[in-house]
């Protein structure tokens, strides 16, 4: 095979097969960012999930403080390493909390009771059988969702996020109420 036809068949193969991949995929991210950004801005719809120990957490519960919900499925890698960062980022607010967290696992009961028996979080980490991840929209694991004291959902991503990322966004709601937009979109090249 000649080098012109090698080039030719490269070229058949990004454009047939890499480049529709690639834009199904960009496609696909802000589908699912545009349906998370739906619910922001709205009311954030009621709950009632429990931790395996039968505690009950409502969205009550936190009446009159930020809270920030991390929906996570124990098979999903991502998810746990999310879960990580959140919660060395929950470590990391000092003094009374400005920012509540709670993990909601899409997982089994006992998919989650063995994660839980690993790891010990800072936060509740409760079971939810599907209605918090219809009501709040999810799609996708793992989503993190900020809700102000008034109960108004502020920010709704599926996906990964990096560590830095994440914790310019956390830090800046849980200190001033605020969505750092350019901590959403801010690449970390010291991560």
């Amino acid at each position: 095979m000649t080098a012109a036809r090698k080039l030719q068949v490269a070229t058949a193969l990004a454009l047939g097969v890499i480049l529709p991949v690639a834009a199904t995929l960009w496609f696909a991210e802000r589908l699912q960012v545009a349906h998370n950004q739906s619910i922001v801005g709205k009311q954030a719809p009621d709950f009632e999930v429990a931790t395996l120990r039968g505690e009950y957490h409502t969205l009550s519960t936190y009446e009159g403080r930020r809270l920030a919900l991390l929906f996570v499925d124990f098979d999903c890698p991502a998810c746990v390493q999310q879960l990580g960062y959140l919660d060395k980022l929950s470590r990391e607010v000092l003094g009374p909390p400005d920012l509540e967290m709670l993990a909601v696992s899409e997982s089994s009961d006992e998919r989650t009771s063995g994660f839980a028996g690993d790891f010990t979080l800072s936060f509740p980490l409760v079971v939810d059988c599907g209605s918090m991840r219809s009501g709040y929209r999810v799609t996708s694991e793992p989503t993190l969702v900020l809700i102000d004291e008034r109960g108004i959902v502020r920010f709704s991503r599926g996906g990964s996020m990096r560590l830095g990322m994440m914790r310019r966004l956390i830090h800046g709601f849980a200190v001033e109420g605020k969505i750092a937009l350019e901590a959403v979109v801010a690449e970390d090249a010291d991560e």
